[in-house]
């Protein structure tokens, strides 16, 4: 039997523009995309089959840390919202 990487997209919506986005290998600090200066989506394209597991972070500055853990990439392309809460501790006037 031969398994063949099907090319498929995650797109990440609802982001605050200028977030910092890590999509890592699951339970690693092996990056496998990133951007430093998001827009207020961002899209994962991989090869479904490659990386079973994923965590995906999200940082911005005014916002609470996001962090999903182990999520695992669908064989077709998806969609899925980033619920960023306000930081009501972070000021920076």
């Amino acid at each position: 039997t031969t398994l063949l990487a099907i090319g498929v997209e995650l797109t990440l919506t609802g982001l605050i523009a200028a977030s910092d986005v890590r999509i890592l290998n699951a339970g690693t600090q092996t990056v496998l995309a990133e951007t430093d200066n998001s827009g207020t989506t961002f899209v994962y394209s991989y090869s479904y089959g490659v990386y079973p597991n994923v965590d995906i972070v999200v940082l911005h500055l005014d916002y609470e840390y996001f962090r999903l853990e182990s999520y695992t990439p669908g064989s077709t392309n998806a969609s899925m919202p980033i619920p960023l809460r306000k930081d009501k501790w972070y000021y920076n006037p």
